[in-house]
């Protein structure tokens, strides 16, 4: 299942936050929507340092984690470029 069919990811403007655009996430099987906040990013980049931070000791993990971040920042960046360099396996997901 690749993560296109998984969820939609769009910044959307909101009338109800004064036409602020907004990041909205879909999950397409679930039918659920979710405007994430940057608490929300927070945890889960937390949760992401730990786990990787097990895979590479010594803090390699969670440096690779800000770098990859970095770069996601990046005017232009491109998923595709990123999986090569930080060499991200392919997922499925659950």
């Amino acid at each position: 299942m690749s993560l296109q069919s998984k969820l939609s990811v769009w910044a959307k403007p909101f009338d109800k936050y004064g036409g602020k655009y907004w990041v909205l996430v879909k999950f397409l099987y679930g039918r659920t929507s979710w405007i994430p906040a940057f608490h929300d990013l927070f945890r889960i980049v937390q949760a992401i340092c730990f786990c990787e931070d097990l895979k590479y000791p010594q803090g390699q993990g969670r440096k690779m984690v800000a770098d990859f971040l970095r770069d996601c920042c990046e005017p232009g960046a491109l998923w595709e470029d990123l999986q090569a360099k930080y060499q991200i396996p392919a997922r499925t997901g659950v």
